[in-house]
């Protein structure tokens, strides 16, 4: 009997062992949070995010077990209490422990432990920007509680541009040391991919010189093309200018170029299940595209990097015009061809492969304003 029981306590040892090798476990311990506060774990997908699981504070504590699709994963904390809590803490999982504590309400400022490799990267970058991310943590949440008044929303929007523009310059500080992960790899194409809109300046011979000495892996990924397309000085089409062919695939996988569309005007819409304005503005193009069907093809490209999302979108907006990606998100790809900088883009070509008009952004009436001289005939 003494054998037996011996034999019952190995294999319970032997499994929970076993689980620690297939889940994930993310042990939180926040002071000062009120108890039942929720606590969102949310899996990233490039700019978009899905709910994973939710969990209550308790006692300060919460906690996490689960599966991964890939690893590592990038994952977000999100608490629903607005009045609260401000900001995000993001993070890398893998099938091992991982240890979140932290205090206050911004959770930008909530600290990650782990062996994951790319986490001890994460927290490089991290340590160098704590004050500006808390910074940008309170920016949002005076705002969020000062809603309708214009001249504290217009102050706060131009703190917030200067306070993003430091953190660029504060993580590019890190990246110098080189790029080792695919953390600083991901960093390093946002910082040129925001670099113009947050006027900061580019030493692209520096940035060349980081590209050269990376990892083969890191220069044929995704990202490594999109730094590349940047580094490179490539033409991005204006108006006026000869439109630039790219091949592109629907949801069955088939493969499609904007020139089997040349027959008729184009209309471009770059968008992502999770930008408000472009779900806005798919009811106006489903009008369009039935007003003006025999001389125009809407051509949507979804930039989200998860095909799930695309599927779920595509439901949810009742896409019926043709719909495309690449797959390559808003790092690289035809999003990066044509000079993207924010979602939805809009770029109309005309029969002859000319840029005619091109805008960002989405009100009412807005494609009326814009095409309906281009129809008159």
């Amino acid at each position: 009997m003494k054998n037996l029981s011996t034999l019952f306590l190995v294999i319970a040892l032997f499994s929970c062992q076993d689980r620690t090798k297939t889940e994930f476990v993310i042990s939180g311990n926040i002071e000062d949070a009120p108890d039942s506060t929720i606590v969102q774990l949310r899996a990233r997908y490039g700019n978009v995010t899905q709910l994973v699981a939710t969990d209550t504070i308790i006692d300060g504590n919460f906690e996490f077990r689960d599966t991964l699709e890939a690893r590592p994963a990038k994952m977000v904390l999100v608490a629903t209490d607005w009045k609260n809590f401000s900001g995000t803490c993001q993070f890398w999982a893998d099938y091992t422990k991982i240890n979140i504590t932290g205090k206050g309400k911004y959770l930008s400022a909530w600290e990650v432990e782990s062996n994951i490799p790319e986490q001890i990267a994460m927290n490089k970058f991290k340590n160098k920007t704590k004050e500006s991310d808390i910074k940008g943590d309170s920016l949002n949440y005076v705002l969020r509680n000062n809603l309708g008044d214009v001249e504290l929303e217009k102050k706060i929007i131009e703190e917030r541009h200067k306070n993003y523009a430091l953190k660029l310059k504060e993580e590019f500080e890190v990246l110098k040391n080189g790029i080792h992960s695919q953390t600083a790899l991901e960093k390093l194409s946002n910082y040129l991919k925001n670099a113009e809109n947050y006027e900061v300046e580019v030493d692209k011979k520096l940035v060349k010189s980081l590209y050269d000495n990376m990892d083969i892996k890191y220069r044929e990924s995704t990202f490594g093309e999109g730094i590349f397309f940047k580094i490179a000085n490539t033409n991005i089409p204006q108006v006026g200018e000869k439109f630039v062919n790219v091949t592109l695939f629907d949801l069955e996988g088939n493969s499609h170029e904007l020139n089997d569309y040349l027959d008729k005007y184009i209309l471009l819409d770059f968008w992502t299940l999770g930008c408000t304005h472009c779900k806005d503005a798919h009811h106006g193009l489903k009008n369009l595209q039935k007003k003006y069907e025999k001389n125009l093809q809407v051509v949507g490209i979804n930039v989200d990097v998860n095909k799930q999302l695309w599927e779920e979108a595509t439901q949810r907006d009742n896409i019926s015009w043709v719909n495309l990606s690449d797959g390559k998100g808003t790092h690289a790809g035809v999003y990066a061809q044509y000079g993207g900088k924010a979602l939805p883009t809009f770029i109309f070509i005309n029969p002859n492969g000319k840029i005619i008009e091109r805008w960002q952004g989405f009100k009412e009436g807005i494609f009326e304003e814009k095409l309906s001289k281009y129809f008159q005939n």
